[in-house]
């Protein structure tokens, strides 16, 4: 569907009852569940989400963008709209319904915890720090609950978004997790390198794992490691 197309649809569904928008998306979301004309499906929901999201917006007090500081670990592994997704990497786009999702069935009281944390600091970002950490690790386990599940699950993923959406939601959970031990790697890195080769993504590994000490770790006696610290072959 081209662009002009698009544009009209909004527009038709912009025009709708709310209580009429909402119907069309549990039925929309109940024939992705199905399988039923997958693409038209996820393309209206994208627009009936969008129509909400901007209705939400405009009745809520500007403050600052939670989600920018939510998926702030992320930036690293983001694909930017026009661009292919590589392996380790995640859309950009997938990152506002992710949060929509968390702040309305995910986890609703912590969201709204952290918007009021976010307008009383005012983007302080020391200030918000703990308000960041604590919400980053609500997230992690309300996506990695979700995602985790057993049993018939597609209902409650087909409500966070279309099916690019969902792929990514995984890591998402995934990364959001692993933040400290991600912030840990990150400072151990060195400032200037000239490669990067197996034997520096070991040293590096088992210093983030232990803390800096390497050569008194456990782990510099790994059976794949040799003695000067790089890896067998």
């Amino acid at each position: 569907m081209g662009q002009a197309s698009i544009e009209r649809l909004r527009d038709y569904l912009g025009q709708l009852p709310p209580q009429a928008q909402a119907l069309l998306m549990r039925e929309f979301e109940r024939a992705i569940e199905r399988g039923e004309d997958t693409a038209v499906a996820s393309l209206v929901l994208e627009q009936l989400r969008r129509i909400v999201r901007g209705n939400e917006e405009d009745t809520r007090p500007r403050t600052g963008d939670p989600a920018r500081w939510l998926f702030r670990p992320l930036e690293p592994f983001l694909a930017e709209n026009n661009l292919p997704v590589r392996m380790g990497q995640i859309r950009r786009a997938s990152l506002p319904p992710v949060w929509q999702w968390l702040a309305r069935d995910g986890a609703p009281e912590q969201a709204r915890e952290f918007e009021d944390a976010l307008a009383a600091t005012g983007d302080d970002p020391e200030a918000l720090e703990p308000a960041i950490r604590k919400i980053q690790a609500e997230a992690a386990e309300a996506i990695i609950k979700l995602t985790s599940s057993a049993g018939d699950k597609q209902r409650a993923l087909a409500r966070v978004g279309p099916p690019q959406v969902v792929e990514d939601l995984f890591y998402i959970g995934s990364l959001l997790e692993a933040r400290e031990a991600l912030d840990t790697l990150v400072g151990r890195l060195p400032h200037n390198m000239r490669s990067f080769g197996a034997a520096d993504a070991a040293n590096v590994a088992v210093r983030a794992l232990c803390g800096g000490a390497a050569p008194d770790c456990a782990l510099a006696g790994h059976p794949y490691r040799h003695q000067d610290g790089g890896v067998r072959r």
